[in-house]
């Protein structure tokens, strides 16, 4: 992949997942999304073609011993036709020996296929439906606080214990993108995007992780166009607990893909595009 392969892979992206840019900064978003992957691990950045025109993406990106599928998508005219499982194979190239991985997943039959047959856990998630009943909101913990760029780095203790590396190379950008990061001390942090849910949530217990669902919960308000939690696996009982409360159903969606133990997962809800 190079970085006039770029504009194209939006393209593809958007046509596969059926996005329609309502502006111009939310196209930005993607493009900032892929040349930050390209511009961090080259190595890890592929894509197939066909006359010179670009039907795919894989973008692979590792952290400390760490790797993650950032995104696996191919054009739907080209679907079933391989090119995902050779896009697959030639991100999972640029693991290392030792390294455990981390993939978020729709919920695509083939995608599941190929992540299995690649030698990945296949663990089902669960989104929420509906919005946030305000009148279930409990007061927010005055012990959460915002997170600046400047003060990223002290999320590393916990996010490398949870989901085994930090985000420190990716919050710059997604920050950028929208999103609000919240710690809660030492112990947690949870992301947010407007409009697009809980972004990534993890803690060295339940009882901050459940703190700072809540505090999320309370910023994103009851706008139902997105579902505010998605990829929440069944043995994350004290994020279903906050759901129910707060009046959002959960059901099935997408998969929670692990090789090796990158680490507890739990309490944690992935990030979409960096898990």
């Amino acid at each position: 992949m190079t970085e006039e392969d770029v504009e194209q892979c939006v393209d593809v992206a958007a046509r596969a997942f059926e996005v329609e840019f309502s502006s111009d900064e939310e196209r930005a978003g993607w493009l900032r999304r892929l040349g930050h992957a390209l511009s961090t691990d080259p190595d890890g950045c592929f894509v197939s073609t066909e006359h010179r025109r670009v039907t795919g993406v894989g973008q692979a990106i590792r952290r400390e011993q760490l790797w993650n599928l950032s995104l696996l998508t191919v054009d739907p005219v080209n679907q079933s036709s391989g090119a995902g499982r050779r896009l697959l194979a030639a991100a999972c190239g640029y693991l290392e020996p030792g390294d455990t991985g981390l993939i978020v997943s729709s919920n695509d039959p083939r995608a599941l296929r190929i992540y299995a047959a690649a030698g990945f856990d296949v663990r089902q998630t669960m989104e929420s439906v509906g919005a946030v009943d305000r009148q279930a909101l409990p007061p927010l913990d005055p012990r959460i606080s915002p997170v600046t760029l400047e003060a990223i780095e002290q999320l590393e203790p916990v996010t490398r214990a949870v989901r085994g590396a930090p985000y420190t190379l990716e919050l710059p950008g997604a920050i950028a993108w929208g999103v609000e990061i919240y710690a809660l001390e030492d112990r947690g942090y949870v992301i947010i995007k407007q409009g697009r849910g809980i972004w990534a949530l993890g803690a060295a217990d339940e009882e901050a992780a459940s703190a700072l669902l809540w505090f999320g919960l309370h910023l994103l308000g009851n706008d139902p166009s997105w579902p505010p939690l998605r990829w929440v696996t069944d043995d994350q009982q004290w994020a279903v607990k906050v759901a129910h409360q707060a009046g959002l159903r959960l059901q099935p969606f997408g998969a929670l893909c692990v090789c090796g133990e990158p680490g507890t997962l739990n309490p944690y809800l992935p990030s979409g595009p960096y898990a």
